[in-house]
């Protein structure tokens, strides 16, 4: 097999293949990219349960706070015994409309754990306008909401309300407490492939729970934000790679990988079969052609000897002897014209095999023009073809006289064939620097459109009444063609409004002689 086929046949495997195979890939890539949102979806749901319980936990203590908030009169003392009667608050703050801070007073007496609120919460009467505000911390009521901010290593909440006398009172819930309630709430419940974490606002773990231990710079599987008061703390879930798997369904990326492997095998299987298919056909052609080569090696010496003996005889009869003469003739006419067909299968077995050389010699052109002609004479006259000639290559170069004779003799006999109703044939040379070019005219019907691209394929002939009933192989302007060519020139059909017009270039060299 020829690379050229071995190499389409394996594009022919390869190209799909690996098309396909990109396209799969993308598919598995696009699946597992559902398939790991629709894990992470149902772990989603499983932290928003979880998160609910949180909600209400943080709702609980948000009405104690509601119901214990003082109500702007009350004395210190009234007030911190108040305090000592709700463990799950850390101190109360009362602030006048005008912005003044009147419990804890910051002037007057203050117990340690009020000096201790009035230190960590500083940056709020700083700015204490965030108070003044109606709707902080995105509370739908505009006269209360929830206030958190960080103290050294922890955050802190408040619960605030602006009274109908302008006064802003509110508690701040114990965090300490509220922890420690979280983490009585949450699962104690052993997850053998999960590690499920309560991430506070800086992103440090609270509290966890599951057998799985994550890498540090493992990827977080699902992550579920919890709502104010308790912004920026999360629940997260790191699942195991095994566990991860498990959960996926493969089946349609089975069926994938599956489909993509039997159009690969199925890919394969037509090319063995093109590809034996093609082994077969070029084994028969070769037998036929080295069949067809050997019958014409063995006509071709009888031929020979037919053609010398009726030369002989035809310079021995006697010029009065028309009828005879005649009979020889149409003998030799048929000769040549065997001669030439047999040369044209020779030439194109020659040529399949790759076996064409170029035998260059120092001739003249129109000698070799004229000695085709003259053979050709007989023949042209029976088809009362009218021969014109205008012969402009009298100088000795270096060409192959045979190719040139094989070439013309080709074209030559193909106007007598197939262009006698023009009964003219038009001959031209010319030497045009370093090639030679001849060409040759009829004015027959000429070569129809629809058949020109075929014109110089092997085997080809146009399927009409130019052709119909004569005899010919079809290879005799594919074999010119590629002499031609072999020579360093080519064969052309130009366009011309009556009859062929053919073009015959051959590269030479100038005889030193």
């Amino acid at each position: 097999m020829k690379p050229r086929t071995l190499l389409a046949l394996i594009c022919l495997v390869a190209a799909p293949v690996a098309a396909l195979g990109i396209l799969g890939l993308q598919v598995r890539a696009d699946q597992d990219e559902r398939l790991r949102r629709q894990v992470e979806r149902v772990l989603v749901r499983d932290l928003e349960s979880v998160a609910a319980g949180l909600n209400q936990l943080v709702a609980a203590r948000q009405s104690v706070l509601t119901d214990a908030l003082p109500q702007g009169s009350e004395t210190a003392d009234a007030l911190r015994k108040r305090l000592r009667a709700h463990p799950q608050i850390s101190a109360f703050f009362i602030m006048e409309a005008a912005g003044k801070l009147t419990y804890p007073n910051p002037k007057g007496g203050l117990a340690t754990s009020e000096r201790a609120f009035l230190e960590r919460s500083q940056q709020l009467w700083n700015r204490r306008d965030l108070l003044a505000k109606p709707g902080e911390q995105g509370d739908q009521s505009a006269n209360a909401g929830w206030y958190s901010w960080f103290y050294e290593n922890g955050q802190h909440l408040m619960y605030w309300r602006r009274l109908a006398s302008g006064q802003v009172v509110g508690a701040e819930l114990d965090r300490m407490g509220l922890l420690a309630d979280m983490v009585a709430f949450l699962p104690t419940s052993e997850l053998p492939e999960e590690r499920r974490r309560l991430l506070d606002a800086r992103g440090e773990v609270v509290y966890q729970w599951g057998e799985y231990e994550p890498a540090e710079s493992s990827r977080t599987t699902a992550k579920l934000a919890l709502p104010a008061p308790l912004a920026g703390w999360a629940l997260t879930s790191h699942l195991s790679g095994a566990a991860f798997e498990g959960r996926m369904d493969r089946n349609t990326t089975l069926s994938l990988w599956v489909g993509l492997a039997g159009l690969a095998l199925a890919l394969v299987v037509l090319a063995l079969f093109l590809y034996w298919e093609q082994a077969r056909d070029r084994r028969e052609a070769l037998q036929r052609v080295t069949f067809v080569n050997q019958v014409s090696h063995e006509l071709k010496t009888p031929l020979t000897n037919i053609r010398m003996y009726a030369e002989l005889l035809e310079n021995k009869l006697d010029e009065e002897d028309v009828g005879a003469r005649r009979d020889l003739d149409v003998i030799v006419g048929e000769s040549q014209r065997l001669s030439r067909l047999i040369n044209n299968v020779l030439g194109f077995a020659r040529q399949t095999r790759g076996h064409l050389q170029i035998n260059r010699q120092s001739v003249v052109p129109d000698d070799s023009i004229a000695q085709v002609l003259r053979a050709f004479g007989p023949a042209l006259v029976r088809a009362e073809i009218k021969v014109e000639t205008n012969l402009n290559a009298a100088k000795a170069v270096t060409i192959d006289p045979d190719l040139l004779g094989q070439v013309l003799a080709n074209l030559v006999s193909n106007v007598e064939k197939y262009a006698a109703s023009g009964g003219s044939l038009r001959v031209e040379s010319h030497l045009r620097d370093d090639q030679l070019e001849i060409r040759v005219c009829d004015r027959g019907p000429g070569i129809p459109a629809s058949f020109r691209g075929q014109l110089f394929d092997p085997f080809s002939r146009a399927d009409n009444s130019l052709t119909e009933g004569v005899s010919g192989a079809g290879i005799g302007l594919a074999l010119a063609r590629e002499l031609a060519e072999l020579h360093g020139g080519g064969l052309r059909l130009e366009p011309s409004d009556i009859g062929a017009n053919f073009v015959l270039e051959l590269a030479l060299k100038e005889s030193n002689s």
